[in-house]
This record gives structure tokens, sequence and C-alpha cells, in this order.
């Protein structure tokens, strides 16, 4: 499993839409060799027992990566602590 935080998460309209990214811990980067301008994809159905609304900007998450074709995208996607509401910003939401 890896680590990170939510970089920015965009909630759709309807259910199982959403997706943004993942910034990787260093350690993760470390392990995916991964350069410090890159993040990881995230779909909303990739997360683990969340509600798309409770996703905040900051929230650490632990997560397994997959390679696809356009790139690292993140599965099995927990939050294990939400951000500080000091700094939390909520998600922004998709127009039709």
């Amino acid at each position: 499993m890896h680590t990170g935080t939510i970089k920015w998460f965009k909630n759709g309209s309807g259910p199982g839409k959403g997706f943004g990214f993942i910034n990787p811990s260093d350690e993760c980067r470390r392990d995916l060799r991964l350069d410090i301008s890159k993040d990881v994809f995230v779909h909303i159905k990739k997360f683990r027992g969340v509600k798309p609304q409770s996703i905040l900007k900051g929230d650490e998450v632990q997560f397994n990566v997959i390679t696809s074709q356009s790139g690292l995208r993140a599965i099995d996607v927990a939050i294990t602590a939400h951000a500080p509401s000091a700094i939390s910003e909520p998600v922004h939401h998709l127009h039709d």
C-alpha cells in the first residue's frame, strides 16, 4: 500500500461519477520512481466505503497503484485521515 494526500477531486453529477489526483508521499514517489511533478489519477469507483461528498483536498489516503496506457491509477483507495478543516476545501462539482 502507498500513501498520499488528495490533491484535488471533482465530484460528478451522478452515481459513480467523479475523479481527481493523489499527491503521493515522498516514500511512495521513491518506491514508484515518480518525478516530483507526477500525481496519481483516481476515479470515485476506486474508493472503499466513502461518500463522494466527504472527499476533501488534503485528506490522507492509502492506495494501491496500477499502470495503464494513460499513466498511474490508484485502486483500493481508503481515506485514513481527513484534512484539518482550516485547510480543507470541498470537492468541486462537475456540471452536465
